[in-house]
């Protein structure tokens, strides 16, 4: 149930621009940062019996992180006017503390 949590909150930024091999992709990579992140919680002995640290904390700031990688224009709905990292200009710096 974590790894699927953490798909689904890696991929609610971007869901609405992305394409579904970036869905995929975004939601494999959060669902293993997510359980990964538990994995390691426990490891070091943090409690954290829902594993919302992993589900919520880390699998969304992946998914802020895919929003500025896989981002594209949209001239459909006026979702994004840019382009990611992956696909044009840096907007890797939104996700940053400021």
């Amino acid at each position: 149930m974590l790894g699927i949590l953490g798909g689904l909150v890696g991929i609610t930024a971007i869901c609405a621009v992305a394409r579904p091999w970036e869905g995929f992709l975004i939601g494999f990579i959060g669902a293993a940062v997510a359980c990964g992140t538990a994995d390691l919680l426990e490891k070091m002995k943090i409690d954290d019996p829902v594993s919302c640290i992993g589900t919520h904390g880390t699998a969304g700031i992946w998914g802020m992180i895919a929003v500025g990688l896989f981002v594209e224009e949209d001239n459909l709905e006026n979702f994004s006017h840019t382009k990611g990292l992956l696909k044009g200009i840096a907007q890797l710096i939104l996700i940053l503390p400021q």
